[in-house]
């Protein structure tokens, strides 16, 4: 038999699931695009799929045996549930009717609001959600769950969240590390907010007759996370402290830090080293002392008293470890995109292939689209450029701007990660590194938040993932 451990990505638009073997290499995959009943996503369907691709990747492994799976994804979705099936389909983040509960929202938003809570109050937050369910599902409930933690509830009755997902909420504070139930009771009762446990907390036997034939008497669920921060654990776990530069829809620029007094955590994840993350043996599932003391200075990684966070800078518990992750999110796919629908298509694609040489323009000639709607522009200084000239002009502020907040998260890195989908323009890649004046080392696993979150499950030490280094 060979033993293997599913990793899961919910993704806004793929679901991608993987299968890994004691030391964390992989030996499978599958991926399916996420589904959807016109923008919001029904539950059981989710987990339907996530069988059907563990069925799928189980398929190309020689007697497998599956003793572990972990699910990492968004956390602003979710799903009211009863008897532990969903009372209705879950409104996902990016669902333009949020918008509806902006003006009950902005009563509780306060200037300090990233750094108590790790995120600012906004249309994405989960309370938004929350603000417009229906009173009738609400007075049904026996609880809510994320829709990343709804298959942890189906496969072994436990409703839980995942840390790094909290905070996604709008109203979990970040220290003590508990519901702000003040905040949340506007929408939600008190009583429907499952318990926030760590990543790897083993929250229960397995339990599924799809996969029944594919299971170990022993395989369990295991508490997972936000994606990003899930796949940055893969690079902590090499290079603790390094910056993940992941270049997808979005480019999420994502570091775990470590408090200034705890040793970085290793691959390890024998159940001696587990802590309070449960017991890997009997699934016994405890919250974990989830307490973060002294938040510091995040600019420069000083955990000491007295620093905010860079605007624009999200905030959760670190994956591994007792620090924290922070991220940021830039527009990317959005700009490129825009560029092309501007003309520019050959152009931009000669510039991301390395077949055109970009100068750095001697002043900014394109504004990039940020979030919150705010679209693309050029400036002054492009109107009597070429078109070769404005497509390099704009894939140099791009990358600088990437490279801007890469300073901002992780002042004294000496390197920078990069992984997904424009990691394979080496044109982009060279302009990332200059731009960022640092080496970037790619990676070569493309699923990284599914990759860790298979990482999550595993007794032992675990292999590195190989990269290719690139230097400006």
């Amino acid at each position: 038999m060979t033993d293997v451990w599913a990793g899961a990505d919910l993704g806004s638009t793929n679901v991608k699931v993987l299968l890994a073997d004691a030391e964390g290499t992989v030996l499978a995959r599958a991926a399916r695009p996420t589904p959807r009943a016109g923008l919001r996503v029904r539950p059981d369907e989710l987990v339907d799929v996530l069988e059907e691709l563990i069925l799928l990747a189980a398929g190309a492994v020689s007697r497998p045996r599956l003793r572990g799976v972990c699910v990492a994804g968004v956390g602003e979705d979710g799903v009211l549930h009863a008897g532990g099936r969903p009372l209705g389909t879950a409104l996902p983040w990016f669902d333009p009717s949020r918008r509806a509960a902006l003006d009950r929202l902005a009563e509780l938003a306060r200037p300090d609001d990233r750094l108590r809570y790790g995120v600012e109050l906004d249309a994405a937050r989960t309370v938004a959600a929350w603000a417009l369910l229906p009173s009738a599902d609400l007075a049904a409930a026996d609880g809510w769950v994320a829709c990343t933690d709804y298959p942890a509830l189906r496969w072994t009755g436990r409703a839980i969240m995942s840390s790094s997902l909290a905070p996604r909420t709008g109203a979990w504070l970040l220290d003590p590390g508990a519901w702000d139930i003040e905040r949340a009771g506007r929408f939600l009762p008190a009583e429907l907010l499952p318990p926030v446990v760590p990543a790897g907390t083993v929250v229960g036997e397995l339990r599924s007759r799809r996969l029944a034939d594919l299971l170990a008497s022993d395989a369990v669920v295991v508490a997972g996370g936000h994606d990003h921060p899930v796949g940055a654990s893969v690079v902590h776990r090499q290079d603790p402290g390094a910056p993940l530069d992941s270049m997808g829809t979005a480019e999420v620029l994502v570091r775990t830090l470590e408090p200034a007094n705890r040793p970085a955590r290793t691959g390890d994840r024998r159940t001696e080293d587990r802590g309070d993350r449960g017991d890997h043996r009997t699934g016994d599932l405890r919250a974990g002392d989830l307490r973060t003391g002294d938040r510091g200075d995040i600019r420069t990684g000083d955990r000491r008293a007295g620093g905010n966070p860079p605007p624009g800078m999200d905030l959760s518990p670190a994956v591994l470890g007792d620090g924290l992750t922070a991220l940021t999110v830039l527009e990317l796919d959005r700009n490129m995109t825009w560029l092309r629908d501007n003309g520019l298509g050959s152009c931009l694609d000669a510039v991301l292939a390395g077949r055109l040489v970009v100068e750095r323009p001697d002043r900014p000639v394109f504004a990039p689209g940020a979030a919150g709607g705010e679209p693309p522009r050029w400036t002054p200084a492009a109107a009597d450029l070429s078109a070769e000239a404005r497509a390099a002009g704009a894939a140099w502020q791009l990358a600088q701007a990437g490279a801007a907040a890469l300073r901002a998260l992780a002042p004294d890195a000496e390197a920078a990660y990069a992984a997904g989908g424009w990691t394979r323009a080496p044109g982009w890649m060279r302009l990332k590194a200059a731009a960022a004046g640092l080496p970037y080392r790619i990676l070569a696993e493309p699923e990284l938040s599914a990759l860790g979150a298979a990482h999550l499950c595993l007794p032992g030490p675990i292999a590195p993932v190989s990269v290719r280094e690139l230097t400006p």
